[in-house]
C-alpha cells in the first residue's frame, strides 16, 4: 500500500528531480507511476547513454538506476553522477543481488541498494531516506553560508563601530586607567 503524501515534508519550491534509469521499459513505467505522485520531477532514461546526457544537462537530486544496463553498468553511471552531480544521491537496483556487489557499490558512493523485484514500500523508503539526506545536506550548506555571512557582517560591524567612534586627541578609549582621560570619561568607567 502506498502511503499518500509520504513526501509532503518537501516544500513545493523544493521539488526535486529524480532520474530513473533502467533498460527494461516495464520497470521504468512502474517506478514512474510510483513516484509521479510523490512531489518529484521524474526523468526517465532507458539507456546509459541517455542517462549520461541527462546528468550533464539537468540538475538531479536522486538517481535510481539498475546495476546492469544495456551498454554498461549502474557503477559506470554512478561515476558520471559523482563527476557532474556530486551532491546527488544514488540508489542502485539489481535483480541479481550479492553481498559483495552491495558492499562494493556502497563503498564506491552509492547511497542505497534495492533488490528487484522490490515492493513499493521498500522503494519509497529508500527514496525517502535519500531525499531526506539530500535536503539535510543542502540545508547544512545554506546554514553554513548564512553563518559565514553573519560572521563577516559582525566583523564589519565591529570595524565600522570602531571607525565611527570619535576620538579626542590624546584620549584612549579602551582603558580608564590612562592619565589623559577626562574627568567625565573617568567617572563613566568606574
Amino acid at each position: 500500500m502506498i502511503v499518500p503524501g509520504i513526501f509532503d515534508s518537501i516544500k513545493s519550491d523544493q521539488k526535486l528531480s529524480i532520474l530513473v534509469v533502467d533498460d527494461e521499459p516495464d520497470i521504468l513505467q512502474v517506478i514512474n507511476e510510483i513516484l509521479e505522485n510523490q512531489n518529484f520531477n521524474v526523468i526517465l532514461a532507458d539507456s546509459l547513454q541517455k542517462a549520461n546526457q541527462i546528468i550533464k544537462d539537468k540538475d538531479i537530486s536522486i538517481v535510481l538506476t539498475d546495476l546492469i544496463l544495456d551498454t554498461g553498468t549502474g557503477v559506470d553511471l554512478m561515476n558520471q553522477v559523482q563527476k557532474y552531480q556530486p551532491d546527488a544521491k544514488i540508489i542502485l537496483m539489481t535483480g541479481k543481488p550479492t553481498i559483495q556487489n552491495a558492499i562494493s557499490v556502497i563503498k564506491k558512493g552509492a547511497f542505497d541498494y534495492v533488490v528487484k523485484p522490490f515492493n513499493i514500500e521498500t522503494l519509497l523508503t529508500a527514496v525517502k531516506h535519500a531525499t531526506d539526506q539530500f535536503i539535510l545536506e543542502r540545508e547544512n550548506i545554506q546554514l553554513n553560508e548564512i553563518m559565514s555571512f553573519y560572521r563577516i557582517s559582525e566583523a564589519m560591524g565591529s570595524v565600522m563601530g570602531e571607525l565611527s567612534v570619535p576620538r579626542t586627541r590624546g584620549m584612549r578609549r579602551s582603558s580608564c586607567s590612562g592619565s589623559n582621560i577626562c574627568a567625565a570619561e573617568r567617572s563613566r568607567c568606574t
